[in-house]
């Protein structure tokens, strides 16, 4: 019997990466996609098991996704699951942030899902089976200070997922979201400081919290404590081995949740009765 295909984004590093491996060693056929494999993710691609299939992937570019998809159903022939989990993170005062910037985080963030998805939905489709996965952050169901337009990403990406979920239903096709709670990954490699700085100066003191916030994270990193991406992808595997149809829509991965698991219950129920209501179930 084949293997399930998995196509994995954003795996040079931390949650993608640790997916990429997890995937693999339980005997799916894995494409992990990155940005420039043989240049500064070099190392990342290296780290991968000889058995994943390492591409070249820039989400935010139309032509680039297009290629990366067909080139993994040429060669597999299907794409059983696909692994939206490329992203970045700006933290900052959400004002002082420029356009150019706020495009960047929302292209990287949540653009390339749609573009993604729709790459891979129509062979979804046409063999009844599959899965979207949404790696967002439990910062799709909290907004944490300094964070704007990273939560703001992440929860249109979650009302997107949501959608899908009731329209894909029919094709056999699960849209889930996986919210991973705070894991030291490469998010932070990708952080902005914010471009108009007579905004900032205009904050005063408030304007220095998120870089604390990012000195003391580095900092917690540092110390070898924090919990490895590597449950991240434990989780998932668990999720992508649960019937099609049984799996719950949003999963919480860690302990540091801050109460969303609570809010994502109370939420569950408001949004079946939504579905409920316009005949989505």
């Amino acid at each position: 019997m084949a293997p399930l295909v998995a196509l994995v984004t954003g795996a040079g590093s931390g949650i993608g990466r640790s997916i990429a491996i997890e995937l693999a060693g339980s005997g799916w056929l894995v494409y992990a996609t990155m940005r420039e494999p043989c240049g500064r993710n070099h190392a990342g691609a290296q780290a991968l098991p000889p058995q994943v299939r390492v591409l070249e992937l820039d989400v935010r570019d139309d032509a680039s996704a297009a290629a990366c998809v067909r080139r993994v159903l040429a060669e597999a022939g299907r794409i059983d699951v696909l692994v939206n989990n490329a992203g970045i993170m700006f933290q900052g005062v959400s004002e002082a942030y420029d356009m150019d910037q706020a495009r960047d985080v929302m292209e990287t963030n949540f653009f390339s899902v749609v573009r993604m998805n729709r790459l891979v939905l129509p062979g979804m489709r046409k063999q009844r089976s599959g899965a979207l996965v949404h790696i967002t952050s439990i910062a799709g169901s909290v907004v944490f200070p300094y964070a704007g337009l990273y939560s703001a990403s992440k929860m249109a990406t979650e009302g997107l997922a949501q959608s899908y979920r009731h329209e894909l239903r029919a094709f056999g096709i699960d849209s889930l979201v996986l919210q991973p709670c705070p894991y030291p990954t490469g998010l932070l490699d990708s952080q902005q400081t914010p471009r108009d700085a007579a905004c900032l100066a205009e904050y005063g003191d408030p304007a220095h919290i998120a870089g604390e916030r990012i000195a003391a994270t580095r900092a917690w990193h540092a110390t070898g404590k924090a919990p490895h991406p590597a449950e991240v992808a434990r989780v998932l595997r668990g999720l992508l081995d649960t019937p099609c149809g049984e799996r719950p829509f949003r999963t919480v991965a860690g302990a540091m949740d801050f109460g969303v698991r609570r809010l994502n219950t109370q939420r569950a129920e408001t949004e079946d009765g939504v579905a409920r209501a316009f005949g989505a179930t």
